[in-house]
């Protein structure tokens, strides 16, 4: 067999290997960020509900709104 023909059957395989690797780390970067985003909003949201259980108008006691689009003004 051709030793250039043998190179192709190997830099097939890892090109596709190296792709498939590459989407899975950017799969798993954009989840592990909505999960932060998620994680922030739900923070935010239940620090508000129990301001609004106890009365209190103090908002510096929770944490800002990590995303203004999901919180209410």
């Amino acid at each position: 067999m051709n030793p250039a023909h043998q190179q192709g059957f190997l830099l097939l395989p890892l090109m596709i290997l190296t792709l498939l690797v590459s989407l899975l780390i950017g799969l798993s970067a954009r989840d592990l960020s909505t999960g932060y985003l998620t994680h922030r909003l739900q923070l935010y949201h239940s620090c508000q509900a129990h301001l609004d259980q106890l009365g209190s108008s103090n908002q510096e006691l929770c944490p800002p709104c990590p995303d203004q689009a999901f919180c209410e003004p």
